[in-house]
């Protein structure tokens, strides 16, 4: 996933201060100073300031039009900052396990046929090699009409015409379903990083729908409309939040998806500029759009009605990245300089921070202690929740650590839930803040955790995770619990289960 790197200045020295997008802890290189980046959980907006003035613009317009044959007169250029929505994410995916399934056929290993079946399997994935193959080249004997009889010998086609020998696989239906006696369709568990851009604005089809990779080796600045308006023009985001969360997590993936989590979620508004130049051509008034960073040409003809959308005033304010200093509310001490962090524990007077917004709000948290567990350890934090499921009440082991392998992370909860963990929570948990690890999913990300983890524990195939309704488990509390992980050479040992985890994926 491409970190988009946003660039500004210390609040305190006034020196120069980059930062990812999604960091929640900084501490500035000239002054040491250690400052918590607000925003969180908050749409929050940054813009890519223009490259380029409005003579390399036109000049680049002028130079696309000539290599059309049109000979066009300027009339006026003008630069628009035009909003893009990014969505970056984990998510979490059931998914509907490949299987083609064949029939066994006596008839494919017999002299003259095609082999034996050959069968490839991982987890619950299982591919007939031999069946693909045995179509494949059926389809192509169609396509060039011919036959291919023992041994790949061609046979012609006028020769099967008048009756001669013929290989009776070749009149089989290509395709044909040799499954009725398969199992049900299993579920698999996959993960993926989301990382989405695309427009904010009703300008489809003119060629600005995504920025592509073009963010990413540049510098986001924090958005100032006062600092823009000098520029140019600041198009109005006329898409809303929840329409622009439902686009960006549509899905285009080729295995049937059955469920999905995706917690983590970070939604911003970059705003980008582009040069409009209204031009004449051919008595008719075009505009042709250029990237004001990079020069090139996006649009040659675009209509004169996207003005009516250019030209809208801004109707929201925009939140931007605020700083304050990175210290404990309750007693003053240095919080722990975590970047990805959303909860930070005091090591001072041993109480938890949740960041939500510009505010700071208090998390009690507790420390588990396991009877029989000795050496060293380290503490991970989980997040305990207790839900409700027609009557039934249930409790989930959700991590609130960052993990590399996101599947190894929803494997760990899902083997712990399954455990139903016995311990008891330490009276003193000051001395144990020290070794605790950071939190980076809160308790709403792990609620949509324990939903995920919920439908692949009751769903077995295909056919019960489509019937499974994650409105019915209701969260009735969340607390979180720091357990400790036996430590093991690089690896981490689940203290409930035995599974072990490398202490190098622990982000």
């Amino acid at each position: 996933m491409n970190d988009y790197i946003v660039s500004t200045e210390c609040p305190t020295c006034s020196a120069p201060l980059d930062f990812s997008e999604g960091t929640n802890a900084v501490q500035c290189g000239h002054c040491r100073s250690k400052l918590l980046v607000t925003g969180r959980k908050q749409v929050l907006s940054y813009f890519i300031p223009p490259k380029i003035d409005h003579y390399r613009a036109i000049a680049a317009a002028m130079q696309a039009q000539q290599e059309q044959c049109s000979e066009c007169r300027v009339i006026r250029p003008q630069i628009y900052f035009i909003p893009y929505y990014r969505l970056i994410g984990n998510d979490f995916r059931w998914e509907q396990a490949l299987r083609i399934p064949v029939k066994p056929d006596i008839e494919y290993s017999q002299p003259g046929g095609y082999g034996p079946i050959y069968e490839w399997e991982y987890e619950d994935n299982k591919i007939d090699f031999g069946a693909i193959f045995r179509q494949a080249g059926d389809f192509i004997d169609i396509i060039f009409g011919r036959k291919c009889g023992p041994g790949g010998t061609i046979i012609d086609t006028q020769e099967n015409m008048s009756g001669k020998t013929t290989d009776p696989l070749i009149f089989r239906e290509i395709g044909a379903d040799r499954s009725e006696d398969a199992e049900p369709a299993k579920v698999q568990l996959a993960d993926r990083y989301i990382e989405k851009n695309f427009i904010a604005c009703n300008l489809h089809g003119e060629g600005l729908y995504s920025l592509g990779l073009r963010p990413a080796v540049l510098r986001l600045e924090l958005f100032q409309k006062s600092a823009l308006e000098p520029l140019g023009k600041v198009v109005n985001t006329d898409i809303g939040i929840n329409e622009a969360m439902g686009s960006s997590m549509k899905d285009a993936a080729m295995q049937p998806l059955l469920f999905r989590s995706v917690i983590g979620r970070i939604l911003s508004i970059i705003y980008f500029p582009f040069w409009v130049i209204e031009m004449e051509c051919h008595g008719n008034c075009i505009s042709t759009i250029v990237d004001a960073v990079s020069q090139s040409v996006v649009k040659l003809d675009a209509p004169p009605s996207i003005y009516s959308i250019l030209n809208q005033a801004q109707q929201s304010e925009s939140t931007i990245v605020g700083f304050r200093p990175l210290c404990c509310p309750n007693c003053g001490w240095d919080l722990p300089l975590r970047p990805d962090d959303t909860i930070f524990f005091c090591s001072s007077c041993a109480r938890a921070w949740q960041i939500y917004g510009s505010d700071l709000t208090e998390v009690p948290y507790e420390i588990a202690q396991i009877e029989g567990m000795n050496g060293q350890s380290r503490y991970l934090p989980f997040w305990v929740l207790v839900a409700q499921s027609g009557g039934e009440h249930l409790t989930f082991y959700i991590p609130a650590f960052r993990f590399r392998r996101l599947k190894m992370l929803a494997d760990l909860a899902i083997n712990i839930t399954r455990n139903k963990p016995v311990y008891s929570i330490c009276g003193d948990q000051k001395q144990e803040v020290k070794e605790m690890q950071g939190c980076f999913y809160d308790a709403e990300d792990a609620f949509l955790l324990a939903q995920f983890i919920q439908a692949g524990i009751t769903s077995q195939t295909a056919i019960d995770m489509k019937t499974f309704n994650k409105n019915d488990l209701t969260l009735q509390g969340a607390t979180l619990i720091g357990f400790p992980f036996k430590v093991n050479g690089f690896n981490l040992v689940d203290p409930f289960t035995g599974n072990t985890i490398p202490q190098s994926l622990l982000l």
